[in-house]
């Protein structure tokens, strides 16, 4: 019995209890009057038709949160809504307490991702929740967003969930905590670099862009799976054309359910919502071929190249080499035929103006090939206005940058944006060193 009772609304308990009805709403109208007082300062009885229909949907949300707790109602006795509403109101503040608290601990476990929107729900919306909401007079609203994307997508216009008010925020903020704290318990320095080459391979930058980490790296850890029989780290070195072999001798629907009954052990069944997603992914991949769009590997250490500043080539031998380029079936190809050519930096710029390339993953994948003397003279030779009176350029400088740029100058600016710390440094003050020498491009 107790059960059933624990789904009642206050419009369902109203309906079944015929003989408390008038004084059910007897109550329900004071809670009103008081709250309209309350609104106006005791200097008026009177305000909007909208916001008087704001009031009541607040004060139904928190009497059908006092349901919760309905076998402590003595129903002989006055004061009944009076009951439930400070019930109800204690339940929302216990779910208040449980919101700071997991804020709390995202904040004592910092996770160092460089996402807009998945920073933003620790750093603006869950606290501008907390500190914004009004259980008295806005109860079911939510002012923020949160538009980080879940597994399950975003609550957007917030019809997620059939929830409002801080129910939908709760909810919310324990599957974003799942999450974060499935991100958490991997290795940092892998994820990182992960992220990193995730960028370099599909040529975007992952700091505005509203991509779900956990899926990423859920089919990385499945595709890898599939090919090494076992969890392997998140990058390994392998040509993603090999998973024509692959998948003929695995059964890639089991190995994504066994990857995600040993996610349930720890996170409940959470993970599983991910699973149509993911072997739909999958299935396409098998079909078309198409596992190069999913995979991203990193390339070996002997897979570094430099460019020297010889002669250029010919007329005959560049025009020879666009064409080449360009009946390349795929990147891989595209990539190992460009770093096969003797070609000088001045060559290798004038094949990138001739826009070539399948897409931007294969110039991020060309500029992660180069030497970083290379890496750091393109820099100084794109803006070198940057290094005027022996100044040195943040990362901001160059996002806000208004050079006029080809297309692909624009790729290789987010590229030397979204180096770690570290790298970016590096390629700078090479870059400076050239600006201090005055160094030349070799006609």
């Amino acid at each position: 019995m107790t059960s059933i009772r624990r789904f009642y609304t206050f419009q369902s308990f109203f309906e079944t209890h015929p003989p408390l009805q008038k004084q059910l709403m007897f109550e329900f109208q004071e809670i009103i009057e008081a709250m309209i007082r309350q609104y106006n300062h005791n200097l008026s009885t009177v305000i909007s038709r909208q916001l008087y229909f704001e009031f009541k949907e607040s004060v139904y949300y928190v009497l059908d949160h006092g349901f919760r707790n309905y076998d402590a109602i003595h129903l002989n006795t006055v004061n009944i809504c009076r009951q439930i509403y400070s019930q109800g109101w204690d339940i929302i503040h216990e779910d208040l307490r449980e919101i700071s608290n997991i804020l709390s601990y995202l904040h004592q476990h910092p996770l160092p991702l460089d996402n807009e929107r998945f920073n933003n729900i620790i750093a603006e919306q869950l606290p501008g929740f907390l500190e914004a909401y009004d259980v008295r007079f806005g109860a079911i609203f939510c002012e923020y967003d949160l538009d980080y994307p879940l597994i399950d997508g975003i609550p957007m216009d917030h019809n997620m969930y059939d929830l409002t008010g801080s129910d939908l925020v709760l909810e919310y903020a324990k599957r974003y905590l799942i999450e974060y704290d499935f991100l958490l318990h991997q290795n940092e320095k892998e994820l990182n670099f992960f992220i990193h080459t995730y960028e370099q391979a599909k040529g975007i930058a992952t700091i505005y862009l509203g991509l779900n980490y956990v899926d990423i790296l859920l089919t990385q850890m499945i595709l890898n799976t599939m090919q090494f029989s076992r969890p392997a780290n998140l990058l390994e070195t392998l040509n993603s054309a090999d998973f024509d072999s692959l998948v003929e001798s695995s059964n890639p629907q089991r190995i994504l359910e066994s990857e995600l009954i040993q996610l349930t052990r720890v996170y409940g069944d959470y993970f599983h919502r991910i699973q149509p997603f993911l072997w739909a992914r999958i299935k396409i991949a098998i079909k078309n071929n198409s596992f190069h769009d999913l995979y991203i590997s990193t390339p070996s250490e002997s897979e570094s190249f430099t460019f020297h500043d010889k002669k250029a080539l010919s007329d005959d031998e560049f025009k020879n080499l666009i064409s080449q380029l360009q009946q390349c079936s795929s990147p891989q190809q595209q990539i190992d035929l460009l770093f096969r050519s003797s070609l000088s930096l001045r060559d290798l710029m004038d094949v990138l103006d001739h826009d070539v390339f399948f897409s931007d993953g294969v110039l991020y994948d060309c500029f992660h090939h180069l030497d970083p003397h290379v890496i750091g003279y393109m820099v100084y030779l794109i803006w070198p206005t940057m290094f005027v009176f022996n100044q040195t350029p943040t990362k901001t400088d160059f996002r806000r940058d208004d050079t006029v740029l080809s297309p692909w100058q624009h790729t290789f600016q987010r590229y030397i944006v979204h180096l770690n710390a570290e790298m970016f440094r590096n390629r700078v003050a090479i870059a400076k060193g050239f600006r201090s020498i005055h160094t030349e491009w070799n006609e």
